[in-house]
Protein backbone atom coordinates (compact mmCIF):
# COMPACT_ATOMS: atom_id res chain seq x y z
CA UNK A 1 0.00 0.00 0.00
CA UNK A 2 2.47 2.39 0.60
CA UNK A 3 4.47 2.12 -2.07
CA UNK A 4 1.77 2.45 -4.66
CA UNK A 5 0.68 5.72 -2.89
CA UNK A 6 4.44 6.62 -2.81
CA UNK A 7 4.15 6.50 -6.80
CA UNK A 8 0.85 7.88 -7.23
CA UNK A 9 1.85 10.52 -5.37
CA UNK A 10 5.24 10.83 -7.03
CA UNK A 11 3.40 10.23 -10.74
CA UNK A 12 1.05 13.34 -10.10
CA UNK A 13 2.71 15.76 -8.10
CA UNK A 14 0.36 18.36 -9.80
CA UNK A 15 -2.65 17.33 -7.07
CA UNK A 16 -2.89 17.15 -3.21
CA UNK A 17 -4.08 13.62 -2.42
CA UNK A 18 -6.97 13.33 0.70
CA UNK A 19 -6.14 10.13 2.44
CA UNK A 20 -9.26 9.00 5.20
CA UNK A 21 -7.89 6.33 7.38
CA UNK A 22 -7.33 5.20 10.74
CA UNK A 23 -4.32 3.37 10.15
CA UNK A 24 -1.80 4.61 11.90
CA UNK A 25 1.52 3.10 10.12
CA UNK A 26 0.42 4.54 6.52
CA UNK A 27 -0.59 8.04 7.88
CA UNK A 28 3.17 7.61 9.22
CA UNK A 29 4.27 6.44 6.17
CA UNK A 30 3.09 10.29 3.98
CA UNK A 31 5.35 12.94 4.00
CA UNK A 32 4.18 16.45 4.76
CA UNK A 33 0.64 15.65 6.05
CA UNK A 34 -2.02 17.71 7.54
CA UNK A 35 -4.62 16.18 9.65
CA UNK A 36 -7.90 16.91 9.77
CA UNK A 37 -10.51 15.27 11.84
CA UNK A 38 -13.42 14.93 10.43
CA UNK A 39 -17.01 15.35 12.28
CA UNK A 40 -20.10 13.87 11.30
CA UNK A 41 -22.29 16.07 9.94
CA UNK A 42 -25.71 15.90 9.82
CA UNK A 43 -27.46 16.52 6.21
CA UNK A 44 -25.82 14.78 3.49
CA UNK A 45 -22.89 16.69 1.84
CA UNK A 46 -22.54 19.01 4.99
CA UNK A 47 -18.90 18.40 6.68
CA UNK A 48 -17.64 19.45 9.57
CA UNK A 49 -14.01 19.36 9.95
CA UNK A 50 -11.30 20.20 12.72
CA UNK A 51 -7.64 20.93 11.88
CA UNK A 52 -5.10 18.75 14.69
CA UNK A 53 -1.91 19.34 15.67
CA UNK A 54 -0.02 16.84 15.86
CA UNK A 55 2.76 18.42 17.10
CA UNK A 56 1.13 18.76 20.73
CA UNK A 57 -0.16 15.77 20.39
CA UNK A 58 1.55 12.53 19.43
CA UNK A 59 0.08 10.58 16.62
CA UNK A 60 -1.06 7.05 17.81
CA UNK A 61 -2.81 8.86 20.72
CA UNK A 62 -4.97 11.35 18.00
CA UNK A 63 -5.85 7.92 16.18
CA UNK A 64 -6.43 5.64 19.43
CA UNK A 65 -8.97 8.52 21.20
CA UNK A 66 -10.64 9.00 17.66
CA UNK A 67 -13.01 7.07 16.35
CA UNK A 68 -15.14 6.34 19.20
CA UNK A 69 -17.86 7.58 20.70
CA UNK A 70 -16.79 6.26 24.31
CA UNK A 71 -14.55 7.88 27.06
CA UNK A 72 -11.08 5.84 26.70
CA UNK A 73 -9.51 4.12 29.45
CA UNK A 74 -5.69 3.57 28.82
CA UNK A 75 -3.99 0.64 29.78
CA UNK A 76 -0.74 -1.41 30.26
CA UNK A 77 0.86 -4.26 28.11
CA UNK A 78 -0.36 -4.39 23.95
CA UNK A 79 -3.39 -5.51 21.20
CA UNK A 80 -2.39 -9.57 22.18
CA UNK A 81 -1.55 -8.85 26.12
CA UNK A 82 -4.04 -10.07 28.67
CA UNK A 83 -4.69 -6.34 29.83
CA UNK A 84 -7.02 -5.61 27.00
CA UNK A 85 -8.73 -8.74 27.16
CA UNK A 86 -9.77 -8.00 31.11
CA UNK A 87 -10.28 -4.70 31.27
CA UNK A 88 -13.07 -5.05 28.06
CA UNK A 89 -14.96 -7.78 29.94
CA UNK A 90 -14.60 -5.36 33.22
CA UNK A 91 -15.38 -1.88 32.17
CA UNK A 92 -17.62 -2.40 28.33
CA UNK A 93 -18.69 1.40 28.51
CA UNK A 94 -15.07 2.32 27.68
CA UNK A 95 -12.85 1.73 24.36
CA UNK A 96 -10.02 0.19 26.08
CA UNK A 97 -6.43 1.32 24.77
CA UNK A 98 -3.00 -0.89 25.43
CA UNK A 99 -0.36 1.71 25.28
CA UNK A 100 2.47 -0.47 26.65
CA UNK A 101 4.05 0.75 30.20
CA UNK A 102 2.97 2.88 33.35
CA UNK A 103 4.41 6.04 32.04
CA UNK A 104 2.20 6.28 28.57
CA UNK A 105 -0.83 5.16 30.06
CA UNK A 106 -0.26 8.23 32.46
CA UNK A 107 1.14 10.96 29.83
CA UNK A 108 -1.90 9.93 27.55
CA UNK A 109 -4.54 10.24 30.29
CA UNK A 110 -3.23 13.35 31.01
CA UNK A 111 -3.12 14.48 27.37
CA UNK A 112 -6.51 13.59 26.62
CA UNK A 113 -8.43 15.25 29.64
CA UNK A 114 -6.30 18.16 28.47
CA UNK A 115 -7.71 18.50 25.21
CA UNK A 116 -10.86 17.12 26.09
CA UNK A 117 -12.47 19.80 24.21
CA UNK A 118 -10.93 18.67 21.22
CA UNK A 119 -11.81 15.14 21.68
CA UNK A 120 -15.18 15.79 23.13
CA UNK A 121 -14.31 12.81 25.33
CA UNK A 122 -12.89 11.98 28.71
CA UNK A 123 -10.04 9.47 29.46
CA UNK A 124 -8.94 7.44 32.53
CA UNK A 125 -6.11 4.74 32.80
CA UNK A 126 -5.79 1.75 34.70
CA UNK A 127 -1.89 1.04 35.93
CA UNK A 128 -0.40 -1.75 38.01
CA UNK A 129 0.90 -1.52 41.75
CA UNK A 130 4.45 -2.11 41.08
CA UNK A 131 5.10 -1.77 44.54
CA UNK A 132 3.76 2.83 44.30
CA UNK A 133 3.38 4.28 47.81
CA UNK A 134 0.20 5.43 49.12
CA UNK A 135 1.33 9.01 48.02
CA UNK A 136 2.26 8.27 45.02
CA UNK A 137 -1.41 6.10 44.20
CA UNK A 138 -3.42 8.97 45.81
CA UNK A 139 -1.36 11.18 43.35
CA UNK A 140 -2.27 9.43 39.97
CA UNK A 141 -5.94 9.00 41.24
CA UNK A 142 -6.39 12.78 41.58
CA UNK A 143 -5.64 12.48 37.95
CA UNK A 144 -7.77 9.49 36.92
CA UNK A 145 -5.12 7.21 36.99
CA UNK A 146 -6.25 3.90 39.12
CA UNK A 147 -3.41 1.69 40.55
CA UNK A 148 -4.43 -2.11 40.78
CA UNK A 149 -4.59 -2.94 44.66
CA UNK A 150 -3.35 -6.27 43.44
CA UNK A 151 0.45 -6.86 42.47
CA UNK A 152 0.13 -6.57 38.51
CA UNK A 153 -2.49 -7.41 36.04
CA UNK A 154 -1.91 -10.90 36.47
CA UNK A 155 -2.52 -11.53 39.75
CA UNK A 156 -5.95 -11.10 38.74
CA UNK A 157 -5.96 -14.79 37.67
CA UNK A 158 -5.29 -15.28 41.42
CA UNK A 159 -7.88 -14.64 43.09
CA UNK A 160 -9.81 -17.59 44.77
CA UNK A 161 -12.94 -17.34 42.60
CA UNK A 162 -10.99 -17.29 39.49
CA UNK A 163 -9.07 -19.94 40.25
CA UNK A 164 -12.11 -21.62 40.72
CA UNK A 165 -13.53 -21.36 37.38
CA UNK A 166 -10.38 -22.82 36.36
CA UNK A 167 -10.56 -25.51 38.63
CA UNK A 168 -14.22 -26.36 37.53
CA UNK A 169 -13.36 -25.89 33.63
CA UNK A 170 -10.89 -29.30 33.51
CA UNK A 171 -12.72 -31.09 36.37
CA UNK A 172 -9.69 -31.49 38.70
CA UNK A 173 -9.29 -32.93 42.31
CA UNK A 174 -6.82 -29.96 43.88
CA UNK A 175 -8.72 -27.50 46.39
CA UNK A 176 -8.52 -24.57 47.49
CA UNK A 177 -6.18 -25.05 50.57
CA UNK A 178 -3.52 -27.05 48.71
CA UNK A 179 -3.45 -24.48 45.82
CA UNK A 180 -2.89 -21.66 47.84
CA UNK A 181 -0.75 -23.39 49.95
CA UNK A 182 1.50 -24.13 47.08
CA UNK A 183 1.54 -20.62 46.09
CA UNK A 184 3.06 -20.16 49.68
CA UNK A 185 5.95 -22.32 48.86
CA UNK A 186 6.64 -20.53 45.63
CA UNK A 187 6.92 -17.44 47.13
CA UNK A 188 9.08 -19.03 49.74
CA UNK A 189 11.56 -20.52 46.86
CA UNK A 190 11.18 -17.44 44.87
CA UNK A 191 11.55 -15.20 47.69
CA UNK A 192 15.25 -13.57 45.88
CA UNK A 193 13.65 -13.25 42.51
CA UNK A 194 10.16 -11.13 44.30
CA UNK A 195 12.88 -9.17 46.12
CA UNK A 196 15.20 -8.47 43.11
CA UNK A 197 12.11 -7.52 41.35
CA UNK A 198 10.73 -5.11 44.05
CA UNK A 199 14.54 -3.77 44.13
CA UNK A 200 14.73 -2.98 40.98
CA UNK A 201 11.52 -0.81 40.56
CA UNK A 202 12.71 1.07 43.82
CA UNK A 203 15.83 2.04 42.08
CA UNK A 204 13.98 3.34 39.35
CA UNK A 205 11.50 5.20 41.30
CA UNK A 206 14.22 6.85 43.64
CA UNK A 207 16.28 7.83 40.89
CA UNK A 208 13.93 9.84 39.23
CA UNK A 209 13.22 11.61 42.33
CA UNK A 210 16.29 13.10 42.12
CA UNK A 211 17.50 16.80 41.00
CA UNK A 212 20.55 18.12 40.47
CA UNK A 213 20.81 21.33 41.74
CA UNK A 214 24.65 22.28 42.40
CA UNK A 215 26.53 21.60 38.94
CA UNK A 216 30.07 23.80 40.65
CA UNK A 217 30.62 21.06 42.33
CA UNK A 218 28.54 18.27 40.68
CA UNK A 219 30.62 15.06 42.05
CA UNK A 220 29.72 15.99 45.66
CA UNK A 221 26.19 16.43 44.17
CA UNK A 222 26.13 13.05 43.16
CA UNK A 223 27.77 11.34 46.12
CA UNK A 224 25.02 12.94 48.22
CA UNK A 225 22.26 11.67 46.06
CA UNK A 226 23.76 8.51 46.19
CA UNK A 227 24.26 8.30 49.37
CA UNK A 228 20.35 9.25 49.87
CA UNK A 229 19.05 6.85 47.85
CA UNK A 230 21.45 4.34 49.43
CA UNK A 231 20.00 5.05 52.86
CA UNK A 232 16.06 5.27 51.65
CA UNK A 233 16.81 2.17 50.06
CA UNK A 234 18.01 -0.03 52.49
CA UNK A 235 15.53 1.46 54.76
CA UNK A 236 12.42 0.34 52.51
CA UNK A 237 13.98 -2.29 51.13
CA UNK A 238 14.39 -4.12 54.93
CA UNK A 239 10.75 -2.99 55.27
CA UNK A 240 9.26 -4.81 52.48
CA UNK A 241 11.54 -7.87 53.11
CA UNK A 242 10.09 -8.49 56.90
CA UNK A 243 6.65 -7.55 55.41
CA UNK A 244 7.10 -10.51 52.38
CA UNK A 245 8.42 -12.96 54.92
CA UNK A 246 5.64 -12.09 57.75
CA UNK A 247 2.79 -12.71 54.62
CA UNK A 248 4.48 -15.90 53.65
CA UNK A 249 4.89 -17.27 57.56
CA UNK A 250 1.03 -16.30 58.14
CA UNK A 251 -0.32 -17.27 54.85
CA UNK A 252 -1.82 -14.14 54.73
CA UNK A 253 -2.81 -14.59 50.74
CA UNK A 254 -4.06 -11.40 49.68
CA UNK A 255 -1.34 -9.46 51.05
CA UNK A 256 0.61 -11.93 49.58
CA UNK A 257 -1.40 -11.54 45.85
CA UNK A 258 -0.79 -7.60 46.79
CA UNK A 259 3.29 -7.40 46.72
CA UNK A 260 4.01 -10.63 45.10
CA UNK A 261 4.10 -9.94 40.87
CA UNK A 262 1.83 -12.95 39.70
CA UNK A 263 4.48 -13.21 36.91
CA UNK A 264 6.56 -14.77 39.86
CA UNK A 265 3.34 -16.86 41.14
CA UNK A 266 1.48 -18.22 37.81
CA UNK A 267 3.81 -21.06 36.41
CA UNK A 268 3.43 -23.07 39.71
CA UNK A 269 -0.16 -22.58 40.24
CA UNK A 270 -1.66 -23.92 36.02
CA UNK A 271 0.80 -26.46 36.46
CA UNK A 272 -0.34 -28.16 39.63
CA UNK A 273 -3.82 -27.89 38.82
CA UNK A 274 -3.32 -29.78 35.70
CA UNK A 275 -2.58 -27.22 32.74
CA UNK A 276 0.11 -27.53 30.66
CA UNK A 277 -0.41 -24.14 29.12
CA UNK A 278 -0.95 -20.81 30.73
CA UNK A 279 -3.15 -19.56 27.89
CA UNK A 280 -5.49 -22.08 28.03
CA UNK A 281 -5.54 -21.59 32.49
CA UNK A 282 -6.21 -17.89 31.58
CA UNK A 283 -8.37 -18.11 28.79
CA UNK A 284 -10.47 -20.87 30.75
CA UNK A 285 -11.04 -18.09 33.29
CA UNK A 286 -11.62 -15.17 30.93
CA UNK A 287 -14.18 -16.63 28.90
CA UNK A 288 -16.25 -17.71 32.16
CA UNK A 289 -16.22 -14.47 34.04
CA UNK A 290 -20.33 -13.46 34.48
CA UNK A 291 -21.62 -10.31 36.41
CA UNK A 292 -21.34 -11.92 39.90
CA UNK A 293 -17.45 -12.58 38.91
CA UNK A 294 -16.97 -9.20 37.59
CA UNK A 295 -18.61 -7.77 40.86
CA UNK A 296 -15.72 -9.92 42.73
CA UNK A 297 -12.95 -9.26 40.48
CA UNK A 298 -13.58 -5.15 40.93
CA UNK A 299 -13.91 -5.20 44.97
CA UNK A 300 -10.42 -7.19 44.83
CA UNK A 301 -8.57 -5.28 42.31
CA UNK A 302 -9.86 -1.85 44.29
CA UNK A 303 -10.70 -0.18 40.95
CA UNK A 304 -14.20 1.83 41.01
CA UNK A 305 -14.34 4.60 37.59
Amino acid sequence: MKKLFDMLENYRKDIKFVYATHNTDFIQSRNNVKLVYLDKGQKINEWKCRKIDDEMLPLDLILSVEGTNQDVLFCEGENTSFDLRIYSILFPEYKITPISGCDNVISHTKMVNEYATVFKKNACGIVDNDFKSEEKILQLKNEKIYTLSVNEIENIFLIEECLAKAINKIGASKTMAEITNKLFETAEHQKDAILIDYSTKLLRTLHLKNKVKNIINIADEIDSLNEKNKTEFLKLFESFKSSLEDVIAEKKYYDLLRIVPGKILLHSVYSFIGYSDKNLFCNNILNDIDDRLKIIILKKIGISL
